[in-house]
């Protein structure tokens, strides 16, 4: 009775697989007709582009009709009047024979006396004649040289408007001499820059002058020496006034907003020797305040964005971690496109210490309980997004008061994709170890076991330095390829950077790569598991998901695992890619995005700080030193906050 049943279960399995079959290739065919509906569109819309064309052409055809037929009435009159022109010409030529004529009727019957008046007549009548042919030269003149030349815009060659600038040149020097032409283009220049209606400009705005001052860390003293220098040499100043650029720095002084306490401390030399410190605590006097203003900045410059991911709420973070000496915290505001710039972070404090729970307390005043103070609400939701930030603080003050540095692990996850593999039960019959006469025996296997792991440890030894040092063809061969896309061979150390991670998930790459080893199964699913790597680092971003790209990002996670299973089935799950089989699919369902806050705002926080304590490495007031530190921080968000984007 059991044999039938084994077959219905069979039938099932089959229609099942024939079912995936079928819905595999109603997928196919979707994803064909889909590429054909795509194909056809593009094909429609460059025939509307073709035909477009083809009108513009036209319009540009009939246009360039109707000025060549302009231009054939403008050379039949221009022949006419030079026709006529001639003819008035040869009536003066025949006048002036005749004149001539007459004279020397007139020489030869009155005699020398009347020599003087004749030259005198003749010169007479080659002025007049002169001053009516004249005015119809330059008449013709004018219209060959201005009339037929092309507009200024319409210009292609550099030569061309080359000789129409020498052309105005020359103009200006009729105009107010050549000793005063160099003179004139200089004040021309300066005025064409003062009026706004022209879009040239020889200087920049006060505001551009900050922005540039703060991005490029221009000091004070370098401004007043380069601007010298510029009107030394150029004769005008493309830099703003420095008062200015104080005035709007003291508009970011930190006294208002942020505590600054000197703590002395104890430093211990390389030598043993104990020596008196000094290092600033700085911690925020009224983040809902700063909160106001900053997302009040953002709202009135366009930067603050709601989409599917945010929806209506304020998305706020707080980071917070140690580098170098300094341990710094900071909010993150998540509802701008580039949430994780350091420039664009909230500096909460930051003081010399580890980040632990009691360098909080004692430098920041962290307390369990903190009492909220209301502001009036400057933007949409603002409250929420303040208790937000303030249950995201506390939420790190109860990670830091565990007694450890950091959180060891978080709750256990009850997802889990190892292979369950059942064990066989224990023999009852197999007695439990106990001294005996088997204690020798014992003794001389676990030496035994001792020399054989030592050979072990030997031989794997032996295996990782021939991997590091080895020169065969296929490693010669494997190290030419990672070449050829830009990653260096240090990554036999274990050096892999996330620029070198993206340049060998590349689908050209992985293909190279996996051309070095011969083909076997195992080498197919590598290449598929890292294709599906390589689609899961270019979708992982800040971006809102929609529902097709969340089911793309679910199918290439499913293939991962399952190319993963296939290709290493007694390999160990680690934690991180358990979260992104386990996790990554669930929690886009619920956000819609991976993530706007990312660990690498604080990070790069951490560099941002080591530039700003460099350039102040000359004060020795640790006061004033913070001091400055928080300037430039608030000059950073002020800049961030009115959206100013520098390439």
């Amino acid at each position: 009775m059991a044999r039938p049943r084994k077959d219905t279960a069979a039938q099932r399995q089959r229609q099942r697989n024939m079912t995936e079959k079928h819905r595999e290739e109603q997928r196919q065919r979707d994803v064909h007709l889909e590429q054909l509906k795509c194909e056809k569109e593009e094909w429609l819309r460059r025939q509307t582009e073709l035909l477009n064309e083809v009108e513009r052409l036209k319009m540009l055809l009939d246009d360039g009709e109707k000025q060549v037929e302009f231009l054939r009435g403008q050379i039949a009159v221009l022949r006419e009047e030079a026709q006529e022109d001639d003819e008035r010409v040869s009536r003066y030529r025949a006048d002036a024979q005749k004149a001539k004529r007459e004279l020397e009727q007139l020489r030869t019957s009155y005699g020398e006396q009347f020599s003087n008046a004749v030259t005198s007549v003749r010169k007479n009548l080659e002025i007049e004649h002169e001053k009516e042919i004249s005015p119809l030269r330059e008449q013709i003149s004018k219209l060959s040289s201005f009339r037929f030349k092309k507009k200024y815009d319409q210009i292609l060659s550099k030569n061309t408007k080359d000789q129409r600038c020498s052309e105005l040149v020359e103009y200006v020097k009729e105009f107010v001499g050549p000793e005063n032409t160099d003179q004139f283009i200089l004040d021309f220049i300066h005025y064409v820059s003062a009026k706004p209606q022209f879009t040239f400009s020889l200087s920049l705005s006060d505001w551009d002058t900050f922005v540039a001052a703060i991005h490029w860390q221009l000091s004070d003293h370098f401004l007043k020496t380069f601007k010298m220098f510029l009107k030394s040499r150029l004769q005008f100043d493309v830099f703003g006034s420095r008062l200015e650029i104080q005035e709007m720095k003291k508009k970011c002084a930190p006294g208002v907003d942020y505590k600054i306490d000197i703590i002395a401390n104890e430093k211990v030399t390389k030598t043993g020797r104990r020596v008196p410190v000094q290092s600033s605590s700085v911690g925020i006097l009224h983040l809902e305040e700063v909160l106001s203003r900053r997302l009040s900045a953002l709202q009135k410059s366009g930067r603050l964005r709601f989409d599917a991911a945010t929806n209506d709420d304020i998305l706020i973070g707080v980071a917070g971690d140690k580098g170098s000496e300094q341990t710094k915290l900071a909010l993150i505001i998540g509802n701008v496109s580039t949430p994780n710039d350091p420039k664009g972070l909230l500096l909460i404090g930051f003081y010399s210490g580890n980040d632990d729970h009691s360098s909080l307390v004692s430098r920041l005043g962290f307390k369990s309980k903190r009492e909220t103070e209301r502001y009036e609400e400057r933007v949409e939701a603002l409250e929420e997004a303040v208790l937000m930030a303030e249950r995201a603080g506390d939420v790190i003050e109860k990670c830091k008061s565990g007694g450890r540095g950091r959180p060891s692990r978080v709750d256990s996850c009850e997802s889990s994709f190892a292979l369950t593999v059942p064990l066989a039960p224990p023999c009852p019959s197999t007695p439990a170890i106990h001294c005996s006469s088997k204690c020798i025996t014992i003794k001389r296997d676990l030496e035994d076991d001792g020399i054989l792991l030592a050979e072990a440890n030997e031989m794997v030894t032996e295996l990782e330095d021939n991997l590091q040092k080895s020169s065969g063809p296929t490693r010669k061969k494997f190290e030419e390829v990672l070449r050829s896309f830009g990653v260096d061979q240090r990554v036999w150390l274990q050096e892999f950077t996330g620029n070198n991670i993206r340049k060998i998930l590349r689908p050209q790459n992985i293909d190279a790569i996996l051309a070095v080893f011969p083909p076997s199964r195992f080498i197919t699913n590598i290449g598929m598991v890292m294709k599906s790597l390589a689609f899961l680092m270019t979708s992982a971003d800040t971006a809102a998901k929609t529902d097709k790209e969340m089911d793309e990002i679910e199918l290439h996670v499913g293939e991962l695992v399952r190319n993963l299973r296939n290709a290493m089935p007694d390999a160990v799950v680690t934690p991180k890619l358990h979260l992104v089989a386990a996790h990554l699919v669930p929690y886009l369902r619920a956000n819609r995005s991976w993530g706007r806050l990312t660990e690498q705002s604080i990070e790069a926080l951490h560099a941002l700080f080591n530039t700003l304590n460099r350039r102040f490495a000359a004060v020795r007031d640790e006061q004033l030193l913070a001091q400055l530190i928080l300037q430039q921080m608030s000059c950073y968000n002020l800049v961030f906050d009115a959206g100013i984007q520098i390439s």
